[in-house]
């Protein structure tokens, strides 16, 4: 239950929080106060199913699937709530705009895969087999851009929500990349980033970031 490089952050219909763990390669379930047990952990360094080569992302879909990305394998696996293996598939690169390596992920309300590319400081959005749909995003330190942007999430009104790792803060956009807000400031004080990596959004609306450089989750 100890969390060492959380990479990515999610909230489920019950409230748990589902913390991506990348030192350990395995995804770690927390209730709604910080409790964990050992039964609600799985994943682990392998290639097998239900193992990860590099564990970057975690996102759960609305009937409670839970989606890992993988930046070693270039993939995506899916589990259901209580962490069984169902199926996985490859993120191949149709383009040069086509993530090789997915970072984390979010899972809209139709079924669409969001994922950022630090590499490129582009979001992108992929349908459930994985083709890709759109992307959007321009590298920079000012409002509205991105440098090596690493969490995403999707609220309810399908707002796109951005862990800006470098800018060290969280950004928020339309689903067309048109920029809504921002917030944070680097520090290590209650409210402060230090690059940010995952974030999500629970039922009541709280913003939950995974803050990396300090080894925390804020809210």
């Amino acid at each position: 239950g100890q969390l060492l490089d959380p990479e990515g952050i999610c909230v489920d219909s019950l409230g748990r929080i589902i913390v991506a763990n990348k030192a350990q390669n395995r995804v770690d379930m927390f209730t709604s106060r910080g409790e964990f047990t050992t039964k609600t952990t799985f994943g682990g360094r392998g290639r097998d199913p239900g193992k990860f080569g590099e564990i970057s992302g975690v996102a759960v879909s609305p009937d409670n699937e839970i989606f890992v990305s993988d930046s070693q394998t270039n993939r995506v696996q899916v589990f259901d709530m209580n962490g069984a293996f169902l199926r996985s598939f490859t993120i191949l690169p149709s383009d040069i705009y086509c993530i090789v390596n997915p970072a984390d992920i979010a899972v809209d309300g139709k079924g669409n895969i969001w994922a950022v590319d630090p590499s490129i400081f582009a979001i992108m959005v992929y349908d459930s087999s994985g083709v890709l749909l759109s992307k959007f995003g321009i590298w920079g330190t000012i409002q509205g851009k991105l440098w090596t942007p690493l969490g995403i999430c999707v609220d309810p009104l399908g707002r796109i929500i951005v862990a800006n790792n470098v800018n060290n803060r969280v950004d928020m956009f339309t689903s067309g990349g048109e920029f809504i807000s921002e917030f944070g400031t680097v520090g290590r004080g209650e409210g402060q980033l230090r690059t940010p990596t995952g974030i999500c959004m629970d039922k009541s609306g709280r913003i939950i970031v995974a803050n990396h450089g300090h080894n925390r989750v804020d809210m």
